[in-house]
């Protein structure tokens, strides 16, 4: 099994010390190491089972998972049904303006990624969300699907575990060795020396092995983008 929070600290520890300064927050820097490891490659074990998404009447967004949070990634969003309307990613640019083209009838949903704001400053960052055009006139439960590379799980109880595979339980256990060490010493020498090590090196090699066959290339002039836009992101291994 993934290693649990409660052997987490006591690693943090090892570096800071039992008696540590009170005003470090053990929690917060194994979750920012977390944070860190996870974000530092497209890990194939990021690839979440599809996810899929309803359609609201007059709602002009799409909500994304529940643990899809800053530092998951959007691999593709497609239609469960491709026999009407397809899906394009674009940027918040492009749907504001065709929001603003009261003239174009589009034949495809159009979904950029937003991050709303914090409703005032003693709360959050709201989660993000997927800016959606033509806002729906009905609804429709599950209609679209989200492919999609999650990020690092919040751990707080002794008993939490790592959302990682066990072979990454050491590259963690580095990282928040090495995260401590900064907040000993002001110093970002041990950490980045984590990134560049062999041990990081070979966790990349490994990870981009666990599926070598991915199919058929997709992508391309030939093909539509009716219900599968165009996506160059899955040509090869990570």
């Amino acid at each position: 099994m993934a290693v649990t929070y409660a052997e987490l600290v006591d690693q943090l520890n090892l570096v800071i010390g039992e008696s540590h300064d009170g005003r470090l927050d053990e929690t917060a820097i194994v979750n920012q190491a977390g944070r860190y490891l996870v974000s530092m490659h497209p890990w194939r074990w990021r690839q979440r089972p599809s996810f899929t998404m309803d359609l609201v009447n007059g709602q002009s967004y799409l909500e994304l998972p529940p643990d899809f949070n800053e530092g998951d990634e959007i691999v593709s969003v497609s239609m469960t049904d491709n026999l009407s309307y397809g899906v394009e990613l674009t940027t918040q640019a492009e749907i504001d303006m065709l929001r603003a083209n009261t003239i174009l009838t589009p034949s495809f949903y159009y979904v950029a990624v937003s991050f709303p704001n914090q409703k005032d400053l003693t709360s959050p960052q709201a989660r993000p969300r997927l800016e959606l055009h033509p806002t729906p006139t009905s609804d429709s439960a599950d209609a679209l699907r989200l492919s999609y590379r999650g990020g690092w799980t919040e751990l707080s109880l002794p008993s939490n575990r790592a959302n990682i595979p066990e072979t990454f339980d050491f590259a963690l256990i580095q990282c928040i060795r090495a995260f401590g060490a900064y907040y000993i010493t002001n110093s970002y020498t041990h950490v980045d020396a984590l990134v560049k090590s062999e041990s990081i090196m070979s966790l990349k090699k490994s990870s981009g092995g666990v599926q070598t066959n991915l199919g058929t290339m997709l992508g391309g002039i030939g093909r539509s983008t009716m219900g599968k836009s165009w996506n160059f992101t899955t040509a090869g291994p990570a």
